[in-house]
């Protein structure tokens, strides 16, 4: 049998509490699990411009057509040559990362996997990205926030994951930046 936490038990103890004043004009309370605890969550670089991207394809191939949340960094960075020359060689705009306009565009994962896939981030109306970049090559962005993964298989092996953000409400994204926090 699971030992209940302690907020569960805070939660029954309350909630017997509320029946028996619920009625007299007192207290209501009732302690409910959040229905976001189960939301899987990734937590790690997202590059654009360098290979390391496995983790992040066999997460989002994981939990595909479902809904996650990203507490994540994307990196573009330009610090290195290989770098530079990949940037060169996908015709990569470099300005819509920094400005933060990259609603839609198609981004090419490098990965060790042998696999050809790519991501295309679909952002809320108004949605304020947080891009940092500087004189070193550095151009990172800060994405957070409730996505549904959509898959689309197109010729040969390649799929784009379309990563479409969802409006979630307050209580959820409350609940899940505490759980990761």
């Amino acid at each position: 049998m699971k030992k209940k936490s302690v907020k569960e038990k805070f939660g029954q103890w309350f909630s017997r509490i509320t029946g028996f004043s619920t009625p007299l004009g007192g207290l209501s309370w009732r302690y409910s699990k959040s229905k976001f605890e189960d939301v899987p969550i990734f937590k790690d670089l997202i590059l654009l411009t360098s290979n390391g991207n496995d983790d992040f394809i066999s997460f989002l191939e994981e939990h595909s057509e479902n809904i996650i949340f990203l507490d994540s960094v994307v990196d573009a960075s330009v610090a290195l040559r290989e770098q530079i020359e990949f940037v060169n060689e996908e015709n990569l705009d470099l300005d819509l990362l920094t400005s933060g306009n990259f609603d839609g565009i198609c981004y090419l994962l490098q990965n060790n996997l042998g696999r050809l896939a790519y991501v295309v981030f679909h952002f809320v109306e108004n949605h304020v990205l947080n891009v940092s970049h500087g004189g070193t090559g550095t151009i990172t962005v800060a994405v957070r926030g409730f996505f549904e993964v959509s898959p689309s298989f197109h010729g040969g092996p390649s799929v784009v994951f379309h990563l479409k953000e969802i409006n979630a409400p307050l209580e959820s994204r409350i609940a899940l930046l505490n759980k990761i926090g």
